[in-house]
């Protein structure tokens, strides 16, 4: 029986417990199956964090959503032309 070193728990295992990795040189991937699902699992319970606690853009005021974008680094030019739509519709009548 072959068996091959679990890159995270340094456990020795039967190849047998290492799903399949066409990408690596034996043909395994390097984290044992078991590691691997706590690793997901770990991953999973932090992107719901990061979800459950994002804001929606609307949640925002414009001053925000400006400092927001300027403090994740965007570069970015803004205009401001403000529109009458009742002008534009009274235009449109006649």
């Amino acid at each position: 029986m072959n068996t091959k070193i679990c890159c995270t728990c340094k456990r020795e295992l039967p190849t047998t417990e290492f799903s399949k990795g066409a990408a690596f040189p034996d043909g395994l991937q390097p984290m044992c199956k078991s590691c691997y699902k706590e690793y997901r699992r770990q991953r999973d319970a932090r992107i719901k964090q990061v979800l459950h606690n994002a804001r929606v853009i609307t949640d925002y005021t414009a001053e925000e959503l400006l400092a927001e974008l300027d403090r994740r680094g965007f570069q970015f030019t803004m205009t401001y032309a403000p529109t009458n739509n009742a002008m534009a519709a009274e235009e449109s009548v006649e």
